[in-house]
């Protein structure tokens, strides 16, 4: 789909700035954000303007693995790069959102120290509680994210909520009362990481990573039921709905001045 298609789209729209988002859910479509899952289509620094002018407005570092940046979760991690500084520094001055889900903790702390706004970690789960899944962060990753403004959207994928089973919904409640005891509500927010109805495999190689009661349309509504039983507020589930993510979209997105 070219780009102008999305904004005359009957069911998407673009979001390219923050006003974007309210005007995505006022028109009722669905708003999409153009991300890559890796940095490895950077070559230079040229590159993150040329990708921002076609509408790219965040990028993770790097996936699993290493690359020019920095170390993924399961790679080596020397932490981030020369270039890994430099492209930083870049997103930062142009507007792009830094997404360190998948590094390695030592380049998800040094990219969380290098920028200047904040940075998302927009789909793991706590380590704390998942201890030995590489992809979860540590209490010290998701505080210093917190502390410049970040937020970490919280994934219902089943082992990175519980390493073994069973594995419940009140399983992933814990990790958003975690984050919500060391780093505060408002850097906390959902990460789903999944399909629209759910990503088990059934058939002859059956995998599981949904948990019971979540794997359907309706799971972010059984979610905020959840979450209402815990004592949240209505403000506070705003908050991890939506709210804390585009608080933190609007700070990475605005203009330098």
């Amino acid at each position: 789909m070219e780009p102008a298609d999305y904004q005359s789209s009957r069911w998407f729209v673009r979001v390219d700035c923050a006003a974007d988002l309210a005007g995505a859910k006022a028109s009722g479509k669905i708003g999409i954000i153009l991300g890559m899952q890796d940095a490895n289509h950077l070559r230079n620094l040229d590159d993150l303007d040329a990708f921002y002018k076609m509408g790219q407005r965040l990028t993770q570092l790097t996936y699993n693995s290493g690359n020019r940046l920095g170390a993924g979760c399961k790679a080596t991690d020397h932490g981030l790069t020369e270039f890994g500084h430099a492209v930083v520094t870049r997103m930062n001055t142009l507007g792009m959102a830094i997404d360190v889900s998948h590094c390695g903790e030592k380049t998800t702390l040094e990219a969380i120290e290098a920028s200047k706004k904040p940075v998302l970690i927009t789909h793991s789960n706590c380590k704390a509680l998942a201890p030995g899944v590489a992809r979860c962060k540590t209490d010290a990753a998701i505080v210093a994210a917190a502390k410049k403004g970040g937020v970490i959207g919280l994934t219902g994928v089943r082992r990175f909520v519980r390493a073994t089973d069973p594995v419940t919904m009140d399983d992933l409640l814990d990790h958003f009362d975690h984050v919500v005891k060391i780093a505060g509500v408002e850097h906390v927010g959902l990460g789903s990481d999944t399909d629209l109805d759910g990503r088990d495999k059934h058939g002859a190689a059956p995998m599981l990573y949904d948990i019971a009661g979540l794997q359907g349309v309706e799971r972010v509504h059984q979610l905020a039921d959840g979450l209402i039983m815990r004592g949240y507020t209505d403000e506070q589930i705003g908050l991890v709905l939506g709210g804390n993510f585009e608080r933190a979209l609007t700070a990475i997105w605005a203009p330098v001045v």
